[in-house]
């Protein structure tokens, strides 16, 4: 059986289960950082790079990282690009 489908022993849901989950969460916090539409380019560029290290380097989606992530983008030549 591949790896990429295989469940740890003790887990409920197997690893495409929880990209989906990360998917979800990072839509969500996508979603709350562009309420104010000036950081619109910025939480969707952010929201890409986290999902892109998530499934290339099997990093853990942590709302810690995204928000790490987000303060990089947000920088002042890009929130004209958001007005």
């Amino acid at each position: 059986m591949d790896t990429a489908t295989k469940r740890e022993p003790g887990e409920l849901f197997g690893p495409r289960f929880a990209l989906f989950a990360d998917v979800l969460a990072v839509g969500l916090a996508t979603a709350a950082a562009s309420l104010p539409l000036i950081t619109a380019p910025a939480a969707m560029s952010t929201a890409c790079a986290v999902l892109d290290r998530r499934v290339r380097q099997d990093a853990p989606t942590t709302a810690a990282g995204y928000l790490r992530a987000l303060r990089q983008r947000l920088r002042p030549g890009d929130l004209p690009a958001g007005a």
